[in-house]
């Protein structure tokens, strides 16, 4: 959730300014997937939320850990280091202190003197991370007739399994199943209590009397309430030594309350703890103590917020270019965001760069749309690269542009027919700016939308900015004062864009000299995804590649669009190219086998797993447009039906 308001943070938008912005790490999705329950990653959603979950940790004002082990965890995989880290435990719920803010006690105080145990209770969800199948291996081999010899009084002692705890998935099967197919071999009392809230879970381990231990086996671990809790309140427990639990354990008591991650310990540990009886483990800190410390650290960011100065210049404040807000066109670019006026000369020359094919009709309205953008008219250009247009209509269009554009000291470059990417390049030749503002000539920009970009390039730092998508049908100027179905791509992650177009549309904003370092597009004729192509190659590269939580312009969508009219497979291959060229040989098929899966009789089926979205520019859209297209198509066949001829007026 704070992945895009975090970009937009980043990128200058000024409500957004004074707010600081506080990740607090629990479990990332892959460590707790792959490494707790060993799944195996094949959605294209949890590599999504890999990329959002680092990029966050990366833009974040400050991030807390409860423990130093998750983010050395997160260091020695990879992640971002955010240099305002701090390492700070969870604070307790008042409900589960034994003391009140106060100071004082909240229930009598729990002996500790030894206890005899009886009953062993599985604290946790039923998932494979929370070691529910250590724990049925262990009670499996405590109960083993050929081996309970050699435990002695400490089986007999064992009179009831529990399993506390919420049911979820073991390795692929739900908890709950999965923990009645194993105890139906032990031979002795067992239950699984599910709908126990919290507060009620830890009553029950608390009854008196019950001679019950929490055992906490988990494979993984951040900072574990369950840990925590049982400490606090002095439940008797034992847990696995794995991630932050011994810091949340009293030092001195380690021995008495950790094992090891190994099926040996815990049943080593186990016996011990049937034979010998358990005591409660002291916390390692207090809870309410660690509630001022929480206070203070709040005090000490709220005085750190407050003394952040404002930038003082012009270049500091990245020009203060307006944003949507200004609907009305009256704040202009030459105020900044309080007001004062600003030297619009100061502001980085645009250069728009646009492609034109037989489109005329459509071509007015793009051109349009840049004609009535609110940035400097001395501080952009438009660049219209015709691609060798060959019907009349068009060429009559382009000679009526000339004058048009010759007062505003535009360029209008005619080519013989090179399709997207070589057209993109030559025209890139013939532009003067500092950012490039690639667009096609159905699109139509917001307003607003190059002083966004110069304002999130400038601030954010991206070599390459792509946008979220207004989609809009017809041949008309969409009104952009409506709700329209909006598409929101995720941004530059090269491990998600292998599989997906997770970068954007061909509409994007782009520094002249990272582009030039890129190398441009690539200049196949006829094969669509050159802007994947680039997108996928810049970010490989090591370009920051980054996206626009806004919708600055709307995307049109025709019956004889490039989407439509190439060759899908070739199309895809072409996105692929960066990743095949940066890798061995030997590797090629496994990526092109994840996309382009085979049938039996060696044609291509629709990929699946984590490649499943891959299938068209715009995924999960296709239905929508083609129900929007038919149903303009029986409105103007309506409308054709019922409007008299020419002859009847």
């Amino acid at each position: 959730a704070g992945y895009y308001p975090l970009l937009a943070k980043q990128q200058g938008y000024p409500e957004l300014a004074n707010i600081s912005v506080v990740i607090g790490l629990h479990g990332p999705n892959l460590w707790a997937k792959a490494v707790g329950n060993q799944e195996t990653i094949d959605k294209i959603g949890d590599l999504e939320m890999d990329y959002m979950e680092r990029k966050s940790v990366e833009m974040a004002d400050y991030v807390i850990s409860p423990s130093r082990y998750l983010l050395e965890w997160m260091s020695n995989e990879g992640w971002p280091v955010n240099q305002r880290s701090f390492v700070q435990p969870n604070v307790l719920p008042l409900a589960d202190r034994a003391h009140t803010p106060g100071g004082e006690q909240r229930q009598e105080e729990t002996s500790a003197q030894r206890r005899q145990v009886s009953e062993l209770v599985f604290f946790g969800r039923l998932e494979t991370r929370k070691g529910v199948v250590v724990f049925c291996d262990a009670i499996d081999q405590l109960l083993r007739p050929q081996v309970a010899g050699l435990y002695g009084s400490a089986v007999t002692k064992l009179q009831r399994i529990t399993f506390l705890g919420r049911g979820a998935m073991v390795h692929g099967t739900f908890g709950v199943n999965y923990v009645q197919d194993r105890a139906q071999k032990w031979g002795i009392p067992w239950k699984i209590i599910s709908r126990m809230g919290p507060v009620e879970a830890k009553q029950y381990l608390l009854e008196p009397e019950t001679h019950r231990l929490a055992v906490i086996p988990s494979r993984i671990e951040n900072s574990p309430y369950t840990v925590y809790e049982c400490a606090e309140l002095g439940i008797p427990f034992i847990a696995t030594q794995v991630g932050g639990v011994a810091d949340l354990i009293h030092a001195e008591d380690h021995a008495e309350a950790l094992f090891g991650l190994s099926l040996d310990s815990l049943v080593g540990r186990l016996v011990a703890a049937l034979k010998e009886g358990v005591r409660p483990v002291r916390p390692r800190f207090q809870a309410n103590h660690n509630e001022q410390v929480w206070l203070q650290w709040h005090n000490y960011a709220k005085q750190r917020q407050a003394s952040q100065v404002a930038p003082e210049s012009t270049e500091e404040a990245v020009q203060a270019v307006p944003t949507h807000a200004d609907t009305d066109g009256t704040a202009g670019i030459e105020h900044d965001a309080d007001g004062n006026l600003i030297d619009s000369s100061t502001l980085p020359y645009v250069s728009v760069v646009m492609t034109h094919y037989n489109r005329p009709h459509l071509l007015k309205w793009a051109v349009e749309s840049v004609e009535l953008q609110r940035y400097p008219a001395d501080r952009y250009e438009l660049v219209l690269i015709d691609d060798g247009s060959t019907n009349t209509e068009a060429l009559e269009y382009l000679d009526e542009l000339e004058p048009r554009f010759a007062l505003r000291g535009w360029t209008i470059v005619r080519s013989e027919n090179m399709y997207l990417g070589a057209a993109r390049n030559k025209a890139v030749k013939f532009t003067k700016g500092e950012f490039i503002l690639f667009m096609d000539d159905d699109n139509y920009a917001k307003p607003h939308e190059i002083s966004t970009f110069v304002r999130a390039m400038q601030t954010g730092g991206a070599d390459i900015l792509t946008s979220f998508v207004d989609f809009f049908w017809g041949e008309d100027r969409p009104d952009i004062t409506s709700d329209r179905p909006s598409y929101m791509f995720l941004g530059g992650s090269d491990s998600v864009g292998a599989f997906k177009n997770c970068f954007g549309d061909a509409n994007c904003f782009v520094r002249k000299t990272s582009f030039e370092a890129i190398g441009g597009y690539t200049e196949d004729y006829g094969i669509g995804f050159e802007d994947w192509e680039m997108y996928a190659n810049a970010s490989l590269r090591g370009f920051k590649v980054d996206i626009l939580p806004e919708a600055v312009y709307c995307y049109r969508f025709t019956h004889g669009s490039m989407q439509k009219t190439t060759d899908f497979f070739k199309n895809r291959r072409r996105s692929l190219r960066p990743y095949l060229n940066s890798l061995p040989e030997s590797l090629h098929s496994v990526i092109l086998n994840a996309v382009f899966p085979r049938r039996e009789d060696g044609t291509i089926t629709r990929p699946v797993g984590l490649a499943a979205e891959g299938d068209s520019r715009f995924h999960g859209v296709d239905n929508l447009v083609d129900a929007q297209t038919t149903a303009q198509n029986l409105s103007s066949a309506q409308e054709a039906q019922t409007k008299p001829a020419h002859d009847e007026l």
